[in-house]
């Protein structure tokens, strides 16, 4: 096999990897926004005190499951974690 056919299966199975990563994160671009508007959301990223961030990872749970997502984050603007949640198990922060 000559090296110029090798570099384009090469650069086609990139192409194909990005394509199929940029479909499943299409997927998933919708979740901030729904993340952002809920109340639970807002509640433990105003005042992440642990009554708000048990609720803020049960809400993460659901919300996990219904959009079969692997891990979800609650993020300040700090850059702080606030909540997060893999599976049905919640991080420990």
């Amino acid at each position: 096999m000559s090296r110029r056919i090798l570099v384009f299966f090469v650069l086609f199975a990139l192409l194909a990897a990005c394509g199929a990563l940029k479909s499943t994160l299409d997927c998933y671009e919708y979740l901030p926004y729904l993340l952002s508007r809920h109340s639970v959301v807002q509640n433990a990223l105003d005042d992440p005190d642990r009554a708000n961030v048990e609720r803020a990872n049960r809400y993460l749970e659901d919300l996990n499951t219904r959009a079969h997502a692997t891990v979800t984050y609650l993020i300040r603007a700090n850059g702080t974690c606030v909540a997060a949640r893999t599976g049905t198990a919640a991080i420990v922060l």
